[in-house]
């Protein structure tokens, strides 16, 4: 297993909170909704959730218990889901390197692509495409936009949006020293690369909650039959 894998292993090991931005139910309704969106004119009823966490966006995404399965690293976090949902299928794996021999007609994996590495990333978007069909979509959600990393750290996205340079120098020590919860930062210009190496499209689109990171909504069908949604990201320049 690599070893960031380990890193969030341990890390994740007593958590019983996916520890995003807030679990009360108005927030996880509008992020719920966002998510859905990016389904566009797909109704999926076969669900790969992976980085399930403690299924907190489960009762405001509408998917049919029977054709769902959640997988996820933390194990507290998978038996708290399990104590509310206890007739789901729910599976504790390494998220990267998971798959299994069903064809879901989504997989959706949201507020996870930070904890992979480039090279974890392609291993897992090789596997998700094993377990894709023609008309199935990949939603990687809310992933941190590496262009917009710099105003992050000055903290321009919280505290009224007030520039901070000393939150700036404070949140770039951490990160030297490995202790960046954020996690990976990325360009789309890497993740279309690794959509291209295994033959899906893709799409951007800007986050509503997290306006520091967007959505890849990736498929296998040809362009012409992309799923309709609403306006598309272009990345900005290199920073």
């Amino acid at each position: 297993m690599p070893a960031t894998a380990e890193k969030f292993r341990a890390f994740w090991a007593d958590k019983t909170s996916p520890m995003s931005r807030s679990e009360h139910p108005e927030f996880l309704r509008q992020m719920a909704a966002e998510l859905t969106l990016l389904f566009g004119n797909r109704c999926p009823i076969s669900v790969l959730e992976i980085g399930c966490g403690n299924g907190c966006l489960f009762d405001f995404m509408g998917f049919s218990p029977y054709s769902y399965r959640g997988v996820d690293f933390g194990p507290r976090m998978i038996e708290t889901f399990r104590r509310r949902h206890p007739r789901l299928d729910l599976i504790e794996a390494e998220g990267s390197s998971y798959v299994d021999d069903s064809a879901y007609d989504l997989i959706l994996v949201h507020d996870v692509i930070a904890h992979f590495t480039t090279e974890m990333l392609a291993d897992h978007c090789r596997n998700a495409r094993r377990m894709m069909h023609a008309e199935s979509l990949l939603v990687w959600g809310s992933v941190p936009w590496r262009e917009l990393r710099n105003t992050f750290d000055f903290g321009m996205w919280s505290n009224d949006g007030a520039v901070s340079p000393v939150r700036w120098v404070k949140t770039h020590l951490r990160r030297m020293l490995g202790r960046d919860r954020m996690g990976h930062w990325y360009r789309m210009a890497e993740i279309s690369r690794i959509a291209r190496q295994n033959s899906l499209h893709v799409r951007f689109h800007g986050s509503i909650a997290y306006p520091y990171r967007f959505h890849a909504v990736l498929w296998p069908s040809s362009p012409s039959d992309r799923p309709t949604m609403g306006p598309v990201l272009q990345s900005p320049g290199r920073s």
